[in-house]
């Protein structure tokens, strides 16, 4: 009879309710703690994609930035090259020179000491004093008058007369003679040459723009090559376009 009315007392109203207040209470205080993670992993979603959005948007801009100053810095690059072309094909198409020139070439096949018989040369002296004034003008240094045989025919320094030319020169004045005008790579001159300062120095940086001399059948009797001083003029190029203060391609 009492486990008739203990049981009967355990099914009363009063024990189902708070039962029932017990559960609620548990389920409140999980949601308590269960939300402010919820709302931490939302944040941090939510922070996560704005952060590769605008990583996104930066690498984009600043490789939109780079190709810009790149295709600029090109683009004044081969206006620069056209340029001194130009000069060296208007140079090398004077009318004056072309004696001078087939004088020279007649002392290379005819002279066993080709350097002395160079320096002793008329038509050196007169080709020196007609391209004196056009290279102040247009700002090269010194010029070389090289032969299809690759010898030094005419030059502002007298210790290159006769010398054969070698290295990455001889395969630029092979491609002159082959294809037209050019500009050539820097590379590190042979000779001793002034620094920006005016110490004479060995390695010293140099270019050099150069053109056919032709004759009246348009046959390439010589190359004539101008100096050009890198630092003074080709790296300028490159610092058209830069990025910032000192961001460069």
């Amino acid at each position: 009879m009492k486990r008739l009315l203990l049981n009967a007392l355990r099914l009363t109203p009063g024990h189902s309710a708070a039962g029932s207040r017990q559960s609620t209470t548990s389920l409140v205080r999980r949601s308590v703690w269960l939300w402010p993670i919820v709302a931490a992993m939302a944040i941090a979603a939510v922070a996560w994609w704005i952060r590769a959005t605008v990583e996104q948007a930066i690498r984009r801009q600043m490789t939109d930035g780079i190709v810009a100053t790149h295709n600029a810095d090109i683009a004044a690059l081969h206006a620069w090259m056209k340029g001194k072309r130009n000069d060296a094909r208007l140079i090398a198409a004077s009318e004056p020179l072309l004696p001078l020139v087939r004088e020279l070439l007649a002392l290379e096949a005819g002279s066993p000491r080709l350097q002395q018989a160079l320096l002793n040369a008329k038509a050196e002296q007169n080709v020196r004093a007609y391209l004196a004034p056009r290279l102040t003008t247009l700002g090269y240094d010194d010029f070389f008058l090289v032969s299809p045989a690759l010898h030094v025919l005419a030059s502002s320094l007298d210790s290159t007369l006769g010398r054969p030319i070698d290295g990455y020169r001889k395969e630029f004045y092979q491609k002159v003679l082959r294809s037209g005008a050019s500009v050539s790579k820097p590379y590190r001159s042979p000779l001793l040459l002034a620094d920006r300062n005016g110490e004479i120095k060995a390695g010293q940086p140099t270019m050099s723009v150069a053109a056919p001399i032709l004759d009246e059948n348009r046959k390439p009797l010589a190359v004539l090559a101008l100096r050009i001083r890198p630092a003074e003029s080709f790296t300028d190029i490159l610092h058209v376009a830069r990025l910032g203060v000192s961001g460069e391609t």
